[in-house]
């Protein structure tokens, strides 16, 4: 890790505060077992740029478990995915190490150390996405880490990384995209915009519409388009498309809410996000 990326997540670490382990129960402002479609319960933080998974493919929460489309978070972060068709079963394999036997309806999955253990939740289907509770496949991990942690604005948000200096395998877009630049004049201006919310629908005539809403988490406010904002939204077959917008379209206090609108040619698994003040 380069000096100038310690130096932001110095920066990071120094306005969020640690909230609860990765493991725990937490309480965001809403949760439902159903989901809510398109809230981002518990934006993903890595790499120093937040992970959104849209519309239907939102995480949710259930028995305190935060569920994540298993399929696209293998993407997000390199892991391999594999599906045993006789077991009707997935094992998820990441740096050496795998979870096996996550099945819709079962409890327990097979651990990198053979053991059998329940999961705490049961992984469930949702709309054609198997959904499972990824912190406790994580929990044992020994190459990445995962803890929950809050900022200025009530917010919870996982950041994920490598542990005791372990870099994570940068084989997928998250990693290899590298549209978000920071100079030393964005430098102490970054993430002014948290996501709560994506939806995304089709466009009569062919494409979809991504609609990002957000809340300012900047101790200031935010004037008329005074933010740049830049995403990745990689489809299901890994293609990206690079995104860029300016915003808010008025004045926007602190913890005060947005909306953006970007069109992408292909439904979108899910969206890199970063924000910066100009």
């Amino acid at each position: 890790m380069n000096h100038f990326v310690r130096r932001i997540r110095a920066l990071l670490i120094f306005i969020l505060v640690a909230a609860i382990g990765a493991g725990t129960a937490f309480a965001p402002a809403r949760t439902s077992a159903a989901g809510n479609r398109g809230e981002q319960l518990l934006p993903l933080f890595i790499n120093d740029s937040y992970v959104l998974f849209p519309g239907k493919l939102s995480p949710y929460i259930k028995d305190n478990k935060l569920m994540m489309p298993i399929r696209a978070f293998s993407d997000v972060i390199g892991a391999r995915l594999t599906y045993n068709s006789t077991e009707k079963s997935y094992t998820f394999s990441f740096m050496g190490q795998s979870v096996s036997g996550l099945k819709a309806g079962v409890m327990n999955a097979v651990f990198d150390n053979g053991l059998e253990a329940p999961l705490g939740v049961k992984p469930e289907m949702k709309e054609g996405t198997l959904f499972v509770p990824m912190s406790s496949v994580l929990e044992t991990s020994k190459s990445i880490r995962w803890e929950n942690m809050g900022n200025r604005i009530n917010k919870v948000s996982g950041v994920i990384d490598g542990r005791r200096g372990v870099i994570l395998p940068q084989n997928t877009p998250v990693q290899l995209q590298v549209p978000f630049v920071y100079t030393t004049e964005t430098f102490n201006n970054i993430h002014p915009l948290f996501p709560v919310r994506l939806n995304q629908t089709a466009v009569t005539g062919g494409g979809y519409k991504l609609q990002l809403e957000t809340l300012n988490n900047a101790p200031f406010n935010l004037g008329k388009n005074s933010v740049v904002l830049e995403l990745v939204a990689v489809d299901f077959k890994g293609s990206s498309k690079t995104l860029k917008g300016i915003g808010p379209e008025a004045k926007t206090v602190t913890a005060g809410a947005s909306s953006f609108i970007f069109n992408v040619p292909t439904e979108a698994e899910y969206v890199i996000f970063r924000s910066h003040t100009k």
